[in-house]
């Protein structure tokens, strides 16, 4: 791997860490040109006395962000780590950026998507392009922000041409399971029939269970379609906007029931 490579996946990483520690939807910035890192110049000697400053304000403080992080998010930080160095799957070799969930931490609504894509890969985050622009007129639509939500994939490596098979999904799978453990959410939405059929294990036609809550270890799940789904066949837009109503009139029935605590 260049020397370029290498500082692009850490200031990647330390990208992700710190939209992790604000509590915020990570979203890409805009990455350094590491190329020079592939041929340093040679260090230049100077002999000129070393200046001695004793002034703090100059000091590299720790930020109050990192000093505040909670349990939740030094745990989500870890799976991320864990999730980057998986190599389970073959596609894993294909991937070149694994993408974690990412949003609020811990949070009351859990977003599980499908797969990485290669625009996923590039931006880092599990929903993008037009499947992202469309998901966050849903969530404007019942005013939910999209940074309120946390938003991860089933399957974190980009499978490219390659298909995906029951094994890798199993595998992502403790990847998914890791999440919400720690994410708690009080609901989750899934998109599309390849998510809560894999969470139900067993085939879920999305056309007949959409709109419905199922069941998942305990947590309540509400899938709907895929914003995939509806940019192809736009007769969908009808039965997806009354499942976001419905969601959200469960999501505020939750919000009503004691010992949930939204603060």
């Amino acid at each position: 791997m260049k020397r370029s490579e290498c500082a692009a996946q850490i200031w990647t990483l330390l990208d992700k860490c710190e939209s992790c520690l604000r509590h915020t939807a990570y979203m890409p910035g805009n990455m350094p040109d590491f190329s020079h890192f592939d041929n340093p110049k040679p260090a230049v000697s100077s002999n000129a006395p070393t200046k001695n400053n004793n002034n703090t304000s100059n000091n590299i403080q720790p930020t109050t962000t990192a000093r505040q992080a909670t349990p939740e998010t030094r745990q989500i930080i870890r799976i991320a780590t864990e999730i980057s160095a998986c190599r389970k799957c073959p596609i894993a070799a294909q991937t070149k950026n694994k993408v974690p969930g990412q949003g609020a931490i811990p949070a009351h609504i859990m977003v599980i998507s499908f797969y990485t894509d290669d625009e996923s890969e590039k931006t880092m985050y599990p929903l993008s392009g037009s499947n992202l622009s469309q998901f966050q007129k849903w969530l404007g639509a019942i005013n939910i922000k999209l940074q309120d939500v946390y938003v991860t994939n089933l399957i974190k490596c980009n499978p490219h041409q390659s298909g995906i098979n029951k094994d890798f999904v199993e595998n992502c799978l403790f990847h998914l399971d890791s999440e919400i453990k720690i994410i708690k959410p009080a609901i989750i939405l899934t998109l599309g029939s390849t998510v809560v059929s894999s969470l139900c294990q067993k085939y879920v036609d999305i056309n007949t269970y959409h709109g419905q809550v199922l069941n998942y270890r305990g947590f309540r799940v509400f899938p709907t379609f895929h914003p995939q789904d509806v940019l192809s066949n736009p007769y969908l837009r009808k039965p997806v906007w009354e499942d976001l109503q419905k969601f959200k009139a469960i999501y505020n029935q939750i919000l009503s029931e004691p010992g949930i605590n939204f603060e």
